[in-house]
């Protein structure tokens, strides 16, 4: 009955419900923007997707007078500008792109972010459910961890997958805090012969507390980076970080020039280091002939 009324009449017959409304049509590289045409000279603008453009984005919102904004669910494109928007005290209205095609009365010459606004002046858009601040940081943390969750236990079953192949057996040390790195080597049978110590934010501020246990164990260890080499590690095999800290500087270079980030290609290490720490097996050896000898008898 409602679509029969409003396809029935004009755009000037309908009533305003937010009359300080704006549509925001979502992009992966940029945004476009409109207002109601009374409310600017340029009621359409274009707006990059960095911080600082969206940040030019709310303050024209905000110098022409606009409270409220709609906006597409389009992706993971709407979250930055949605907080953005959300924290300058501007009213988001998150709606269901299916809904908004559904709505009838559309001209050809209007363009997303106008037809937003439009629907969203007169009332017209149902926003879609978002939680509050905490829930949704806390969401993403869970999300996030969830993925590590499956990543790490895809790597696991790679490396079985590859010790099989060599004939030899990998056994998994699951560290939660520090204060389990010890009780972890306690579990080790005696049959282990080299540690791989994996990359973790964790085990990277532990790194030389686990090489010094590694070292009492007579256990070998090997390292993604060669700076924990000089804590008592034997081999380390890696990424050149030099190398991608230089080529990280030549992106920014390149994006300070003018280059659209978008545009650079995703590049992998090209550069990786097999380092070996020479001193580490005497000193393995002589640990081990010291523990080993027998004693002397009178």
């Amino acid at each position: 009955m409602a679509q029969r009324q409003m396809r029935g009449r004009s755009s000037g017959q309908w009533s305003t419900i937010n009359p300080h409304a704006a549509g925001l049509d979502v992009g992966a590289t940029f945004h476009v923007v409109a207002v109601a045409p009374d409310r600017d000279e340029q009621p359409v603008r274009t707006f990059g997707t960095f911080s600082g453009d969206l940040h030019r984005l709310a303050d024209w919102l905000q110098r022409v007078g606009i409270t409220t904004v709609a906006m597409e669910s389009t992706g993971v494109y709407w979250i930055p500008a949605f907080e953005i928007l959300e924290a300058r005290g501007i009213a988001v209205v998150l709606v269901n792109a299916r809904h908004v095609k559904h709505v009838p009365g559309r001209k050809s010459d209007v363009n997303d972010a106008q037809w937003l606004q439009q629907l969203h002046q007169y009332g017209l858009l149902r926003g879609s459910f978002r939680p509050r601040e905490e829930v949704t940081r806390l969401r993403a943390y869970l999300r996030h961890r969830e993925r590590l969750v499956e990543y790490a236990a895809a790597h696991i079953g790679e490396a079985h997958a590859a010790a099989r192949k060599l004939g030899l057996e990998v056994d998994v040390l699951e560290v939660r805090r520090a204060e389990d790195i010890v009780a972890a080597f306690g579990t080790l049978d005696r049959s282990v012969q080299a540690l791989y110590v994996c990359p973790d934010p964790l085990i990277n501020a532990n790194h030389a507390r686990i090489n010094t246990l590694a070292l009492g164990a007579r256990l070998p260890t090997i390292h993604p980076f060669r700076d924990y080499l000089g804590a008592g590690g034997l081999m380390s095999y890696g990424a050149n970080n030099p190398d991608l800290f230089r080529r990280a500087g030549d992106y920014v270079d390149k994006i300070l020039r003018g280059a659209k980030p978008a545009d650079l290609p995703v590049e992998q290490p090209t550069k990786f280091d097999f380092i070996i720490n020479l001193p580490l097996p005497r000193r393995l050896a002589s640990t081990c002939r010291r523990r080993c000898s027998p004693a002397p008898t009178r």
